[in-house]
């Protein structure tokens, strides 16, 4: 090999970095079950090699590699989003599609923050409140609770 080569990787290893990068949580164990045959083995095993994977120099480089490409890709920014809302806008109102044209708006005033949602909840909340709190009136006092008791006075 070439000095300043990249070693290249096995099919599975490429396998491996690739399930590991496109998990949200980067399971190491989870993509090595998916590039490799784990079916005889322990899960403790499963573990340890996965970890192993990821020390490896190698893998390490090519599952950096893919993140920092993974996250080009997925990286949108204000700019883009604002340009689509201003072209939507312009579009929807030379076509006098003034709806679309409000909502591109309203798009565009959200992304600025200037318009904020706010919602109402509803509901019976106390209701449930006060059914846990008899649930939990009704579990016996044992003895070991007395230490953990604060009395409460009242004003």
């Amino acid at each position: 090999m070439e000095a300043g080569a990249v070693q290249e990787l096995t099919i599975k290893q490429e396998k491996f970095c690739r399930a590991l990068v496109s998990t949200a949580e980067g399971n190491a164990s989870a993509a090595y079950r998916t590039a490799y045959n784990t079916e005889n083995m322990k899960t403790a095993t499963i573990n340890r090699r996965a970890t192993e994977m990821t020390q490896h120099g190698t893998i390490a480089a090519r599952i950096e590699q893919l993140r920092a490409e993974y996250s080009d890709q997925e990286a949108i920014t204000v700019e883009e989003i604002s340009g689509a809302l201003r072209r939507a806008l312009d579009g929807a109102a030379e076509a006098g599609q003034w709806s679309a044209a409000s909502q591109a708006a309203l798009g565009l005033a959200k992304l600025g923050g200037l318009l904020v949602e706010k919602r109402q909840l509803s509901g019976d909340l106390g209701a449930e409140h006060l059914a846990a709190v008899a649930r939990l009136a009704a579990v016996p006092k044992t003895t070991d609770d007395e230490d953990n008791i604060i009395e409460l006075k009242q004003a």
